[in-house]
């Protein structure tokens, strides 16, 4: 048995040898007249014998003395065992759920083993120990705060599934350890196979605990899909297929256009390779299909599907101070993709399609383009500036209007905005008493959109419209008008949709086939695509259909990583799960008080 203090066991020495001298001494008797000594023979010799000491004899009270003491010094030793479990009053469990967790290397599945783990670190929980749920997907979130409600937790880690899309470890552990900042005893367990990027945050590597989930790396896997037009004007895709697992693979490449089997090509992929396969899309073809015929280990990356009929995707740039809710609203864009700058002088360096300018515009913008303006303007917007207007308030908008269309702009709170004038191209479609406040123009190639106001100053970024807006405007600016969304996209993103207020709710196909209602709020919905395949989503007229793929190597890697690392650091993996001690000096003080009754009972019957 080992102990948290071994050093303390040498106190039995001397706390035996001193019950064992007190046994030794002779006992100091008290004089009595009695009628006869004959029955006192063996007293009578202890009595005339000179020495200070008798002859140590077997003794049932000595031995439940020495017993007791020698209990003591063991309880003071601490004795432990290691039990399942971890060591901390605050613990944060931060759980995998992108797509190398369904790797079924670890039957049956890496995430299956994953939250058997983090049933097991439930279970070990003290009755003073709090435990919450950090989910490490797309996107990343707390699945409990902190409780020590057992059924709490086992309740909330139910309900987490694994998705096909990526990690997102970093910012887990990152949210997981905010979460115990200040707290005794706090500590983070990761149970995860590490797959995702270096964690920068400063953090006790001590506090952290990585317990690695898997153990093959057998996987061959499509990491890229995607169509341009080729030399003749028609369309050429291209798929792009890699070796992760350490032998060689044959898998059959079939191609579908429109469920119906286009091509079939054996490839040789030896261990580490990659292959690209370029193949013209069928003429008329709106959806085309890729799909590895192989055995290995993760299923999620051996398809992806391509919308040939996809609309153009558009370049953009955002020019801004710095604004998180604007940068998540036009991240999640599917017609336009965005670079930021914060230099005016940056815009000179290429050339985009759409051109937000959130608090800052330089003199001369080009000629032609889609432009957001937000809280500033120069000669090429939509209006003149003559002032600033305190507590604008809304009073009327333009709802039908392709911009402001399922935008509830009704009680917008903001602090200040820009008195504007519309010039003659312009047309106000927000309106307060003092001035307008979104403006829209078109004109020879151009198209403006003017926001009188700043979005840190106001509660519009976190209402549910916002999004929505941010949307409209880019399908707007981009040309984009009308018709049916089509995107291709990667798992975890988000389709916004946007059927409009009258539409009661969003039905959504899933690619399995099943479907789902989907609320709405102010007209609009968002749809987490978490499985690889085809969404489509319908309210009346409105239709949008997405494509979600994996498309990510590192996620397709599916080798567990060795260790994590944190702000610099190596955090290495334990291998299996956490084992915490458990220390039994109680047990040791009840024995001893067990020893000291049974004593008690021996001396007063032997009196």
């Amino acid at each position: 048995m080992p102990f948290l203090l071994p050093l303390a066991l040498l106190w039995a020495i001397p706390v035996v040898a001193v019950v064992i001298v007190l046994y030794l001494f002779r006992l100091r008797r008290q004089d009595r007249r009695v009628s006869s000594l004959m029955l006192w023979g063996q007293a009578l010799r202890e009595m005339q014998a000179n020495a200070p000491f008798r002859r140590l004899r077997a003794n049932w009270l000595m031995a439940l003395q020495i017993l007791a003491a020698l209990g003591l010094v063991v309880a003071l030793a601490r004795p432990y065992v290691t039990v399942p479990g971890v060591s901390g009053r605050c613990v944060a469990v931060v759980l995998d759920t992108s797509a190398s967790m369904r790797a079924s290397d670890v039957r049956p599945s890496r995430f299956a083993r994953a939250k058997a783990e983090a049933a097991t670190l439930i279970q070990g929980l003290g009755r003073a120990d709090e435990m919450c749920f950090v989910v490490a997907g797309a996107p990343t979130r707390v699945a409990t705060p902190l409780t020590s409600d057992k059924s709490i937790l086992r309740g909330a880690l139910n309900t987490i599934e694994a998705t096909d899309g990526p990690a997102r470890g970093d910012e887990a552990i990152r949210l997981a350890l905010s979460l115990i900042r200040g707290r005794s005893g706090g500590r983070v367990v990761v149970l995860s196979d590490g797959g995702f990027p270096n964690v920068e945050a400063a953090a006790d590597t001590e506090a952290i605990s990585f317990v690695r989930i898997g153990e093959g790396e057998d996987n061959v896997a499509i990491i890229a899909l995607d169509a341009r037009p080729g030399p003749d004007g028609r369309p050429l895709a291209l798929a792009s297929v890699r070796n992760f697992a350490k032998r060689k693979h044959t898998p059959d490449l079939e191609i579908r256009a429109d469920g119906k089997l286009a091509d079939v090509r054996q490839l040789s992929l030896p261990p580490g390779h990659e292959v690209s396969h370029v193949f013209p899309v069928p003429p008329g073809a709106q959806r085309v299909e890729v799909r590895l015929d192989v055995r290995d280990e993760l299923a999620a990356d051996n398809e992806a599907h391509l919308l040939a009929s996809a609309g153009k995707q558009s370049s953009g740039v955002l020019l801004s101070k710095g604004n998180l809710f604007l940068q998540k609203a036009l991240a999640v864009e599917a017609h336009v993709s965005f670079v930021r700058s914060s230099s005016p002088a940056d815009l000179a360096a290429g050339r985009w399609d759409v051109y937000v300018l959130d608090r800052m515009c330089p003199d001369r913008l080009p000629e032609r383009g889609g432009f957001l303006f937000i809280a500033a303007a120069n000669a090429q917007a939509p209006v003149t500036a003559s002032g600033v207007v305190r507590n604008a308030e809304v009073t009327r908008w333009d709802r039908d209007h392709p911009v402001t269309r399922w935008v509830d702009f009704a009680d917008l709170r903001m602090e200040k905005a820009h008195k504007v004038a519309p010039r003659t191209w312009g047309k106000p479609l927000v309106f307060a008493r003092e001035t307008p406040l979104v403006v829209v123009g078109q004109r020879d190639g151009v198209r403006a959109i003017y926001v009188a106001w700043d979005l840190l100053d106001s509660d519009f970024p976190l209402r549910v419209g916002f999004p929505i807006f941010i949307s409209n405007c880019m399908r707007w600016l981009a040309g984009d008008v009308g018709g049916a969304l089509l995107a291709n996209m990667r798992t975890g993103e988000v389709l916004a949709c946007a059927p409009g207020m009258e539409a009661g709710s969003l039905e959504v196909t899933m690619p399995d086939g099943k479907t789902a209602a989907v609320p709405l709020r102010d007209g609009g919905a968002a749809v987490r695509l978490e499985r690889v395949g085809v969404y489509e989503a319908r309210a009346g007229d409105y239709r949008a259909v997405a494509s979600a793929n994996l498309l990510d190597a590192q996620e397709s890697d599916i080798t567990p990583r060795d260790a994590l690392m944190v702000a610099g650091s190596e955090v290495a993996a334990v291998g299996k799960r956490p084992r915490r001690t458990h220390e039994y000096w109680r047990w040791a003080v009840l024995a001893v008080l067990a020893l000291f009754a049974l004593e008690w009972m021996v001396y007063h019957r032997r009196i």
